[in-house]
């Protein structure tokens, strides 16, 4: 839920408030669970609130845009291939951590002709609300995906392991780290340009883009 909140770009003060509100319903949750579930397992959240703080942590006062000034120099400096590839994914295909770190079989659906001409892999991921979409991801990345599912049966990463693989990858070349939603931004403002050069229209072409990333509405990609 917070990542999702962290994705679409809310204000740092809105995400704390979250956040706080979460740590209530996490203790009213274990009261309610000594009273009446004691055999079920204790809710903790902190862990996971602990990732999120420190992503809100570097979120700026003032909305400023946050995506990256040289992506493919960040994915680049990426170190394991595993974190390499999902980075790809994210800066070509627009993907939230959360649907990419972790990827089944059935969900890989071969290739697809993108409206730019390239021929690309379809990877049908549940986003935000449950909502189905494919991502059209590069066909190298793809195929590594699919070896590696090919091999141990399922991709997965961790999530936490790759963020700090990222920041890593920024310090290495000076780049300012702007979390893994910075990868999104810069899929946004690329895919818009595509898009419009396609469509021939400014408009459509941004409910086009706010498709592929995962929304409803057309003027979410402006926030991008």
């Amino acid at each position: 839920f917070m990542e999702s909140k962290l994705q679409a770009g809310l204000e740092k003060k809105t995400l704390q408030l979250y956040s706080s509100a979460l740590e209530k319903l996490e203790l009213a949750l274990n009261r309610y669970r000594e009273q009446y579930k004691p055999d079920i397992a204790k809710y903790d959240f902190s862990k996971a609130l602990k990732e999120v703080r420190a992503e809100v942590k570097k979120i700026p006062n003032e909305v400023k845009p946050r995506a990256y000034d040289r992506p493919e120099r960040v994915i680049e400096a990426i170190q394991d291939r595993d974190f390499k590839i999902v980075a790809e994914v994210q800066y070509k295909a627009g993907a939230r951590v959360h649907e990419i770190a972790v990827v089944k079989p059935s969900q890989m659906l071969g290739y697809r002709r993108d409206i730019d001409g390239q021929e690309k892999g379809v990877i049908r991921v549940e986003g935000k609300g449950g909502k189905v979409r494919d991502l059209l991801v590069p066909k190298e990345a793809y195929d590594y995906i699919k070896e590696m599912i090919d091999r141990r049966g399922i991709w997965q990463i961790d999530k936490y392991e790759y963020r700090q693989e990222l920041k890593r990858a920024c310090e290495s070349i000076g780049e300012t780290y702007h979390g893994t939603h910075g990868l999104r931004w810069n899929y946004a403002e690329e895919r818009l340009k595509v898009q419009t050069e396609h469509v021939g229209d400014f408009n459509v072409a941004l409910g086009e883009v706010s498709k592929d990333m995962g929304h409803d509405r057309a003027d979410i990609t402006l926030h991008y």
